[in-house]
């Protein structure tokens, strides 16, 4: 990690929520991915539960067979990516049990009704997509000593929504709390 994403790293540790943005390119999703593993191997946390918007760039490609999982992992495949970069060997065996996933991926549209708990790491990967109320929704499923990491850059928002979830949290974070803006990213606590 550069000295930048070590800064954002400690935010992101001593906080419960924490919004991570930057242009493409500055390590936004690898850095989660590392702070996901890190925290799992240490048994700091029992899960990571990925959420995002299933929002395409473009034309979309219909209808994708199988169930609900293999129509996600398009979806994921970044984020997992990712962690297959920064995973030792045993450790991808591991996260690649089926049985007992360490690594889940969850549609936001089935977020409702959750609460996510103390041994969860929360990671919502490409929030610029997200609508306020997809956000809201999400904000409100926050359980004691959970830790989620709302990550997005709203430069490469694929939706027509005026103000965006992670938008509307950028603006929220920016007045109630300390905002630190990085080169490569920008980090809210």
């Amino acid at each position: 990690l550069n000295e930048e994403q070590k800064e954002a790293k400690r935010v992101i540790l001593e906080n419960q929520v924490t919004v991570v943005t930057g242009p493409p390119g500055t390590g936004k999703t690898l850095l989660c991915a590392q702070i996901a593993l890190d925290l799992l191997n240490k048994k700091q946390i029992g899960q990571v539960l990925l959420i995002r918007p299933t929002i395409q760039v473009g034309q979309s490609l219909g209808y994708l067979p199988g169930g609900l999982e293999e129509k996600l992992d398009p979806y994921f495949e970044a984020f997992m990516d990712c962690i297959r970069q920064c995973a030792k060997e045993d450790m991808r065996a591991k996260l690649s049990d089926r049985d007992n996933p360490k690594i889940r991926t969850f549609p936001i549209q089935f977020v409702r009704g959750m609460t996510f708990s103390a041994d969860t790491l929360v990671v919502c990967d490409e929030m610029q997509n997200s609508t306020i109320a997809e956000m809201m929704a999400i904000l409100s499923r926050i359980g004691k000593d959970s830790k989620i990491i709302i990550i997005g850059d709203n430069g490469q928002q694929d939706t027509k929504e005026a103000i965006t979830g992670l938008k509307f949290l950028q603006d929220m974070s920016t007045q109630d709390r300390k905002s630190t803006r990085l080169n490569s990213s920008h980090v809210s606590e």
